[in-house]
């Protein structure tokens, strides 16, 4: 059961996120140009994921789950070892997920890219050690930030009268 539930959590944090993000902002991004890059960001995200993912979905000995300190650590072997840093391709992760964020038009979308990306440094500062775990577990809390936004664009949804009509693709 561990081995089949690490390697469900490795598929989102290593996969799905990556690809996720991006394409969700490009999904409501009304500049064509930041939308450009954001598909941009979708593919290398695609393909980041799946190589860093693919190697522990495949070889049982490339995934493992340790607690430490109370945490969850995911010390898995990657095809770059050896030849990037770890801490490089951590910033090129975060580069990929709130890049595709702070690309947005959308102050409200900028301003949870700057919570997560607030939230990986100070995870960074205090649990370098199981940083995985712990910032899905803050990004999950943040995304209670854009339920406010999901429910303030409901608010301003058009009534069957069609008076309040309003853009949601500014």
């Amino acid at each position: 059961m561990t081995s089949l539930a690490s390697r469900g959590f490795l598929f989102f944090s290593h996969l799905f996120w990556l690809t996720w993000v991006p394409i969700s902002t490009a999904a409501i991004e009304p500049n064509a140009t930041r939308r450009y890059g954001q598909v941009a960001l979708t593919g290398i995200g695609f393909l980041f994921g799946l190589s860093v993912f693919m190697p522990s979905f495949l070889f049982g000995d490339w995934q493992a789950v340790d607690l430490v300190n109370g945490s969850l650590e995911y010390p898995t072997r990657l095809i770059f070892d050896g030849i990037v840093n770890r801490t490089a391709l951590r910033i090129f992760y975060a580069a990929l997920v709130v890049g595709a964020l702070l690309l947005s038009s959308d102050i409200r979308i900028k301003a949870f890219g700057g919570m997560i990306a607030g939230s990986l440094i100070v995870i960074y500062a205090f649990y370098a050690y199981a940083i995985i775990s712990v910032w899905c577990f803050f990004a999950a809390v943040l995304s209670a930030y854009l339920i406010l936004v999901i429910r303030q664009n409901e608010r301003r949804l058009p009534t069957r009268d069609g008076p309040n009509r309003v853009n949601l693709h500014r």
